[in-house]
């Protein structure tokens, strides 16, 4: 795991502490916009999100249909923060049209004391 040297101090064991640290109140999250090659919205009949090494599912769960129909999926937001400070973790996005996989894209994500950040990766993902 790769250390995130934002807003933080050392303890003696040279690990970055939050403690104290003020955060702000904003709320950061990623979404993938999956669209085709005319820019329109593609409708996923599922989707997941992974942790690549682990496997853990990551997935948020959407239960509004424009949500979907606007092709927008949540990717990693700050809720994420607790438990995975000054860290990063590579994941990845599947997407299913009638069962079979049509996006697979892998992201690169971190989180420092307070907020998750979009390391690499095109959030746009397109669907011929």
């Amino acid at each position: 795991m790769l250390a995130i040297w934002n807003c933080s101090d050392k303890n003696d064991d040279d690990q970055i502490s939050c403690t104290g640290v003020a955060c702000t109140e904003i709320f950061v999250s990623f979404s993938v916009n999956v669209q085709d090659s005319s820019d329109m919205p593609v409708a996923l009949d599922e989707f997941e999100v992974r942790d690549a090494t682990t496997g853990e599912d990551l997935t948020r769960p959407i239960d509004n249909d424009p949500q979907r129909n606007e092709g927008s999926y949540p990717l990693y937001d700050d809720l994420f923060v607790p438990g995975n400070q000054n860290t990063s973790r590579e994941i990845v996005f599947k997407g299913f049209i009638g069962g079979q996989e049509v996006a697979n894209v892998v992201y690169t994500v971190a989180a420092d004391c307070c907020h998750v950040s979009l390391v690499s990766g095109n959030l746009d993902i397109v669907i011929d």
